[in-house]
Order: C-alpha cells, then structure tokens, then sequence
C-alpha cells in the first residue's frame, strides 16, 4: 500500500475514516460525515482532489506536439517544458 503525497496532511481531516485502495494507494473516500456537508463545501469553498494514482505518460518524438494538440484543448505549441499554461 503506497501512501499519496496529500495523505501526511490530509488525513487528519479524515473524520470518518472512510477509506478505500486505488491501485494499491491509499485514498479517502470522504472526509465528512456524509456527502452533503461534503457537497456543500465544494460548492461554496474549495477541494482538492488527489488523482496521484491516475497513470501518467510521457510523450515523445518529434510529432509529440501535434499528437498533444489532437487531444487536450490547449495549444501544445505554446508551453515551455516545466511551465503550464493557465
């Protein structure tokens, strides 16, 4: 079981200690006692969502921009290796 970045400071929050593995990390599913507290602090605060075990991947060849262009909505062209567009 592998333990997030986010998890040292979050799971203190973690009042219910609902929590579930996701490809082998370990995640809360819910830091509130139920989905409306939860729901009601997204929608008039903030969240972060830890996505650490959603898979990441490199690409690479000399037709790397044009293939990115295909598929995210920004201008692949425009972005400086280590920077990111807003």
């Amino acid at each position: 079981m592998r333990l997030t970045p986010f998890h040292p400071r979050t799971s203190q929050y973690c009042d219910v200690y609902n929590w579930s593995l996701w490809q082998n990390w370990l995640l809360a599913d819910m830091y509130a006692p139920d989905h409306i507290q939860e729901y009601f602090a997204i929608r008039t605060a903030c969240a972060v969502f830890d996505i650490s075990p959603i898979p990441k991947y490199h690409i690479l060849g000399p037709d790397a921009a044009r293939f990115l262009d295909r598929i995210v909505t920004q201008d692949v062209s425009k972005c400086r290796i280590g920077k990111v567009l807003y």
